[in-house]
């Protein structure tokens, strides 16, 4: 017998050896820009190996991207998401699966996916300032793109439990880092305000009451998991914690909104849900009586706080997109650009309190279907809003056919999508975020579960007995 002797890749090891160099030789130059490419090399590692481990790891960096090390043009987010689009593309070419193309699975929704687009694309010839149009139109692309990647990520029960479990860790870290890391505030700031890893105290109230529900939802449906109960249940008081220090009044408007939504949407849990929705209301009043900050108890009740109220800036600014509306309904002024053409409409009659907002320093609209609808018109909202339908139509009906499957667990995620998603809804009412991350995670979520329910009564179909002549 011969021993056989193995030889090593040589090949493999020089190129590790030289990777190790050229992350030695960046944190020479650059500390962060070295801690982004040792990552990215874990990353890379994890994502081209599985979509969904890497879309799950995309996530747990979108909590924490305002808290990673980044330079002012690459940072760890981007590399993170051209990495999951590059995974993406390689498992849809490779494995060809038409249930996962979600041309294939829901050609109405993507209608109105590429049907936004190519109209806002046509906007481009009459928007005022190119560059912004164009800027703003590769957003919504990859806003999109993140869409479809998760639809053809989240293509089994366990892989959209694994996703709401990031979600909801997700909520827990960023609101534990809102308690205890406590930065500076600005010095124009008339209310400390904290922002966490999210980069903005709107967006996170948003992001925590949509946590909120869900953790509530998994404090119920993981009855077998007394750890993960354990967890959604100290998700929750963090959320609700974290809540008040963001002194946020769409975050207050949303979660009344997620409530009422979650009652309606309960189904066969409807009463009890009513019940708990009053409970957690009074909770969270008295509990934000007894312990908030006295600025932010005041900031919360008072209509307009301080000398210069936040809230008179927003009203001139929607006023002078209700005057883009009026001069453009159809077409709008161009995808991108409210703010290039905001100062046009700052002079004509009425009064505009705040003008240095829309000509010295033009700010975005603070209304997600207020900026849709100046920029693209009734077609382009109209195509937007039905994207948003789509996805909670796609959760609702998800939630039905895992009712009648007995899938009590996928049934109460997939009813607590709805009023998670109502939530961050309802607060872009206050805010131009369109471009969230997390939005459109969720919103992806939603076509996901449908097919997983599906697939679910196809199973059940296939292995049913058949009756004998």
């Amino acid at each position: 017998m011969t021993a056989r002797i193995e030889f090593p890749d040589w090949g493999s090891a020089f190129a590790l050896a030289a990777l190790c160099v050229a992350v030695g030789m960046l944190a020479g130059i650059d500390a962060r820009f070295a801690i982004i490419a040792a990552l990215g090399l874990a990353l890379i590692s994890i994502t081209f190996a599985n979509l969904t481990a890497g879309l799950l790891l995309f996530t747990g960096i979108v909590f924490l991207e305002f808290a990673l090390p980044a330079g002012e043009v690459l940072t760890f987010t981007k590399v993170a998401g051209l990495l999951l689009v590059l995974s993406w593309l390689a498992k849809v070419l490779t494995e060809g699966r038409r249930d996962s193309v979600l041309l294939l699975a829901h050609p109405g929704g993507t209608f109105l996916l590429l049907g936004f687009l190519g109209w806002a694309a046509i906007s481009v010839l009459w928007a005022e300032s190119s560059a912004e149009a164009f800027g703003d139109l590769s957003r919504y692309l990859l806003a999109f793109t993140f869409f479809v990647i998760v639809f053809t990520a989240v293509r089994r029960r366990e892989d959209a439990l694994r996703v709401f479990a990031v979600f909801i860790a997700g909520c827990a870290v960023t609101a534990a880092y809102a308690l205890i890391v406590r930065p500076a505030a600005e010095p124009d700031d008339d209310v400390f305000r904290v922002a966490s890893t999210v980069g903005n105290p709107n967006i996170l109230a948003s992001v925590l009451v949509a946590g909120l529900v869900l953790s509530l939802a998994g404090l119920h449906a993981l009855r077998d998991a007394p750890l993960a109960r354990l967890g959604a249940v100290a998700t929750a008081l963090l959320c609700i914690a974290a809540l008040f220090e963001t002194g946020s009044r769409s975050g207050a408007i949303a979660l009344a909104a997620a409530l009422i939504v979650a009652v309606l949407v309960a189904g066969r849990w409807r009463l009890p849900t009513f019940f708990g929705a009053i409970a957690l209301a009074v909770t969270v009043v008295v509990a934000f009586l007894s312990f908030a900050p006295a600025e932010i108890r005041e900031r919360i009740v008072m209509v307009t706080p301080g000398e210069v109220p936040a809230l008179e800036g927003r009203t001139t600014i929607w006023q002078v997109g209700t005057r883009m509306v009026e001069d453009h309904p159809v077409r709008g002024v161009g995808v991108g650009n409210f703010q290039a053409a905001s100062g046009r409409y700052a002079v004509e009659p009425g009064a505009t309190a705040r003008t240095d907002l829309v000509i010295d320093d033009p700010q975005v609209a603070h209304n997600v279907y207020l900026e849709v609808l100046a920029e693209t018109g009734i077609v382009g909202l109209s195509l937007f809003l039905g994207v948003l339908a789509f996805s909670l139509r796609c959760a609702l009906d998800a939630a039905r056919r895992f009712e009648r499957s007995g899938d009590e667990t996928m049934e109460i995620f997939s009813r607590a999508l709805i009023p998670a998603l109502i939530a961050i809804l309802v607060s872009d009412l206050f805010a131009s975020e369109q471009f969230n991350k997390l939005l459109w995670l969720l919103l992806g979520i939603g076509p996901s579960l449908l097919a997983i329910a599906r697939a679910s009564e196809r199973r059940r179909s296939a292995s049913a007995p058949k009756l004998r002549d």
